[in-house]
């Protein structure tokens, strides 16, 4: 996997206040800033792609390394005949963090949590705009009709060393993403 540099990677302010559920009064958001330091020290920014061809047929969608059957996915790559396949994390090392602080503070924990996942999205954004071209909105396992189940040809495809699944396909690193974008 290959890294980036987390100074490019710009969280959205309306994206963090969508996380934080209501809870962004000026003491909460000063705490989000903090954390968001705290996040940037930690944080071990990799991602990787590739790209593949792809065809649909019906609501099945075509991988060289694997197919899947969703209408959601066959809806947003429709038109597309290669795809970038993507995953990205922001490392072990926030995973330890937010357990810690997570033993500290519920309320804490809540903040920190919110701030990182708005820096996975960030990254996302970040890495979506490093692919050679135009790509779709991204898409990724668990939305819409895609099942988590793709996670793992996903990262066997991709060799991403150091993100694992858990037995109910969750990642770990917890702040790492894969998606699918489709090629305009």
């Amino acid at each position: 996997m290959k890294t980036i540099d987390i100074s490019t990677v710009k969280i959205d302010p309306n994206e963090l206040k969508q996380r934080l559920i209501g809870a962004d009064d000026g003491k909460t958001l000063a705490k989000a800033a903090e954390f968001e330091c705290i996040l940037r020290k930690n944080a071990e920014c990799k991602y990787a792609f590739r790209e593949t061809e792809i065809s649909i047929e019906n609501n099945k969608v075509l991988f060289e390394f694997t197919e899947i059957e969703s209408t959601a996915l066959s809806r947003n790559l429709n038109g597309c005949s290669e795809a970038f396949i993507v995953a990205v994390t922001l490392g072990h090392s926030v995973d330890r963090l937010l357990r810690q602080v997570s033993v500290k503070s519920s309320a804490d924990h809540f903040v920190c949590d919110a701030v990182a996942s708005a820096l996975i999205e960030a990254l996302c954004d970040e890495v979506q705009a490093l692919l050679p071209c135009d790509t779709k909105p991204r898409f990724s396992p668990g939305y819409g009709d895609l099942p988590l189940s793709l996670q793992k040809p996903i990262l066997r495809f991709l060799k991403a060393d150091g993100i694992g699944l858990t037995e109910t396909e969750l990642m770990i690193p917890t702040k790492s993403v894969t998606f699918i974008a489709g090629r305009k």
